[in-house]
């Protein structure tokens, strides 16, 4: 990835928190001499009540949730936690707002 970066003018990274991108961001970042910032609004999808279960463990305590979602996917919030929707629009401003950052503000 970073051969692929070099050519580009890369003046920093903004990564999601999540571990593994960061690991990742980090790799990239020593081999473009370039600067890490997390970005907590680039995390992934909040399942809320429902993190952690996989598809078959919906059904029981949340009957009728994928049934629901698979509806109006883009815009079915999960328990306590948010939609497709609203992770685009958090992550569209986090992106948009780094448009403004330079390299001497990571």
């Amino acid at each position: 990835m970073a051969e692929l970066l070099r050519d580009l003018s890369v003046d920093g990274i903004l990564v999601s928190p999540l571990g593994r991108a960061r690991a990742t961001a980090a790799i990239i970042a020593e081999a473009l001499g370039v600067l890490v910032a997390v970005c907590k609004d680039l995390a992934e999808l909040n399942l809320g009540e429902m993190g952690g279960l996989t598809r078959g463990e919906f059904g029981e305590p949340y009957p009728g949730a994928l049934h629901k979602r698979s509806q109006n996917w883009h815009h079915w919030r999960f328990l306590g936690g948010e939609s497709d929707a609203g992770v685009a629009e958090r992550a569209a401003s986090a992106l948009h707002a780094a448009r403004l950052v330079t390299s001497s503000d990571l």
